[in-house]
């Protein structure tokens, strides 16, 4: 119970408070005691307001399974990517969860469930990449609306593995 769920680790941070984070693919969220080297593990949980973790489901091990990024904004809240759910917001002051899904119906919502990364430019702008066919999206709070980008036609499947800013200041996306 004090181990990892998987040994499948898609992402380690340390926040600005000090807390270890791991994240592993099959619903793994974690934090670890330093001193005893022991993680506890933060499930999914398809009906709790903590849902920080990704639900994991063994036949759709492709289709839905785990974390794919944590990442600390610059106020201090946690942003827990995943593979199959979207996006959940945790603001470690305040113990809220803000999740965001993809909704077909409402062109302001993510534009995908399967969020694959994340970069916070100096100005605060959050941007998230997705895959597949799901490009990247613009993040202007913690509310809605998300404003959408798609990649050049000539990209295959739109898919958004990295998002970083080179040294001139120009927002790369591959």
């Amino acid at each position: 119970p004090n181990t990892l769920v998987s040994n499948f680790v898609t992402s380690i941070i340390e926040d600005s408070r000090g807390t270890f984070w791991v994240g592993t693919w099959g619903n793994g969220l974690h934090t670890m005691d330093r001193e005893s080297g022991t993680f506890t593990h933060h499930p999914y949980g398809p009906n709790a307001s903590d849902k920080l973790s990704a639900r994991f489901s063994e036949p759709q091990a492709e289709a839905e399974g785990g974390l794919r990024f944590i990442h600390e904004d610059n106020q201090g809240a946690l942003w827990i990517g995943s593979y199959g759910i979207g996006l959940n917001r945790y603001d470690l002051e305040t113990d809220k969860l803000i999740s965001f899904e993809s909704d077909p119906d409402d062109p302001t919502s993510l534009s995908s469930n399967n969020v694959w990364s994340m970069y916070q430019s100096k100005d605060g702008t959050q941007w998230v990449g997705m895959i597949p066919a799901g490009g990247f999206n613009k993040i202007h709070s913690t509310q809605r609306p998300f404003e959408h980008f798609t990649l050049t036609p000539m990209h295959p499947n739109n898919f958004t593995n990295i998002i970083d800013v080179d040294r001139s200041g120009i927002l790369r996306v591959n």
